[in-house]
């Protein structure tokens, strides 16, 4: 180094600190394995784990969907295609109705829908790569649980939402806040039973007949059984979000607790911008189009894909949503008299869409710009205002950006993040998409636009959401499992404990009139004595 010049042997340096693992012995070079299924927004997060886990010195395979292996390809890690999610030659049977979950049915079971086809795929992969670990999250929990089972080693499931059933917090359904705890416990069981009877449909045949399994995978046959990998698993999980936007409830597992929450993961703004393709590419197009007025920040525009039409209970409404959305993003800038950038991404919004509304179509020509792809962490600090779902990646995107932010949610997850957007007082949520005007849209901009407080409440959010590091937290922990739990034989004898008491739920035979006692206490069991509660 000392024949170099200065700046290469810093270079150098620091190319060899990067390189040099990070994780202990115990730990480096164990084979991670992550199965991971559903849009951008909620794969994008796991580019930073799976990223961060091959620079600390773990071997990392990703199963992700086809038309998403660029995300990771750009960062050195290892993608394979999972196939096509949703495949059409294996459609999914009719939803079943359960009576304690009204209006909820087709969002809980879309959650988990996996096509036998990539279920097959992800199986192969797993047994050809020969992992230590198993990670994943929705839709791919019964896959991972029964692939780890299957192979003899653990599983850990990486969250970016909190989904333990909890008295403390409202379930999914969207429960009034005030209602006892006993309410708030047996809406989240009813929640996770047709989880559970979704998982039931949708993969467990399949995976029973993948893994050769003479029983259902995982134990899963028995709801107690679900619900003890769910709320009390063997390996803590990977819970990606940040202490700043929420907390774990106080009747949490202990062992949850001990976990804690790893914070939000998230590429950089730095990475995205050495990034020059289709996924995180800055086009000279946008740069020109921020740089031309500097003095008037524009509103992002950016929306889920619609639902295939098999999906909807009108097939033409498919056709149209892509046509609402474009005229609904381009009336709102229009009566706010701001610029616009319009993503179209893969929720097909175009330019061509607003043909035949003149008025649409002059404003657009000089003040809109659509894009195929954005930058999120390049372009949402350079926004007025963020109106966007709701989606989980996004939504965290929005909040590190340090600008006002409004959610038009049509689902219960998408609600979920509205919600906690106006907890945080950062920004507004509106509910009911399809129902919306431009007028609706453009009166919640104005009042993010108007309000100082938020806008300064914005920022200071932000500051502290770029100080944290999920990536490095999550490495971590998965470090302090392999050098104390693994190698130590804990996680095997913890394990052999599980697989002793999900038999004793299959000899108890089917549920029964009384079995909803056996599902509180699997999920809800006693905290251990002496057991921290974090505040």
């Amino acid at each position: 180094l000392s024949s170099l010049p200065a700046p290469a042997a810093q270079a150098a340096v620091a190319m060899f600190l990067r390189q040099r693992p990070q994780v202990s012995e115990a730990a480096q070079g164990k084979r991670l394995l992550f199965l991971a299924a559903g849009s951008r927004g909620e794969v994008q997060p796991l580019v930073a784990l799976a990223s961060g886990c091959q620079k600390a010195g773990f071997d990392v395979v990703v199963v992700a969907p086809g038309q998403l292996l660029g995300l990771f390809e750009d960062f050195g890690v290892v993608a394979v295609d999972s196939g096509v999610l949703g495949d059409p030659s294996s459609p999914r049977a009719a939803p079943v109705q359960d009576d304690a979950v009204p209006g909820h049915t087709g969002e809980v079971d879309d959650s988990v829908f996996l096509s036998p086809g990539v279920l097959r795929i992800m199986f192969e992969h797993a047994t050809d790569f020969g992992p230590d670990l198993v990670l994943a999250g929705l839709p791919c929990l019964a896959a991972g649980q029964a692939f780890a089972e299957r192979l003899g080693v653990p599983f850990m499931d990486f969250s970016l939402r909190l989904l333990m059933p909890s008295g403390l917090s409202r379930s999914p359904f969207g429960e009034l806040a005030g209602y006892p705890a006993c309410v708030h416990r047996w809406r989240w069981l009813a929640f996770h039973r047709r989880l559970w009877r979704a998982y039931g449909q949708a993969q467990l045949p399949v995976l029973q007949a993948l893994v050769q399994s003479s029983g259902v995978p995982c134990g899963w046959g028995h709801f107690g059984a679900y619900l003890l990998d769910f709320a009390d698993p063997v390996a803590p999980g990977l819970l990606c979000m940040s202490p700043l936007l929420t907390a774990l409830p106080a009747d949490t597992q202990p062992a949850l607790q001990e976990a804690g929450l790893k914070g939000l993961l998230v590429v950089t703004r730095q990475e995205q911008l050495t990034k020059a393709d289709e996924f995180f590419g800055c086009r000279i197009a946008l740069r020109t189009f921020l740089d031309s007025e500097p003095n008037d920040p524009p509103i992002y525009f950016g929306f889920a894909p619609p639902p295939p039409a098999g999906c909807l209970r009108a097939a033409p409404l498919s056709e149209q949503v892509p046509q609402f959305l474009s005229r609904l993003a381009v009336g709102a800038a229009m009566q706010t008299k701001r610029r616009a950038v319009v993503l179209c991404g893969e929720a097909g919004l175009r330019s061509e869409y607003l043909n035949g509304w003149d008025d649409l179509q002059a404003y657009a020509r000089t003040r809109v710009l659509f894009v195929r792809s954005a930058p999120h962490e390049f372009l949402f600090p350079r926004c007025a205002v963020v109106v966007h779902h709701g989606g989980l990646g996004t939504t965290a995107c929005s909040l590190r950006a340090g600008v006002p932010t409004v959610v038009l949610s049509s689902s219960m997850e998408e609600r979920a993040q509205g919600a906690l957007i106006a907890k945080l007082r950062v920004g507004v949520a509106l509910d009911h998409l399809a129902d919306l005007f431009a007028r609706d849209v453009a009166g919640a901009i104005r009042r993010c636009l108007d309000n100082e407080e938020m806008k300064a409440r914005c920022k200071e959010l932000a500051a502290e959401l770029q100080k944290e590091d999920g990536a490095k937290a999550c490495v971590d922990h998965l470090d302090h499992f392999f050098k104390d739990k693994f190698v130590t034989g804990e996680w095997k004898v913890a394990n052999d404990k599980r697989q002793s008491e999900k038999a004793a739920l299959r000899a108890r035979g089917s549920e029964g009139c009384c079995s909803c006692f056996s599902w509180y206490r699997a999920a809800f069991r006693p905290r251990t004595r002496g057991a921290t509660k974090q505040t």
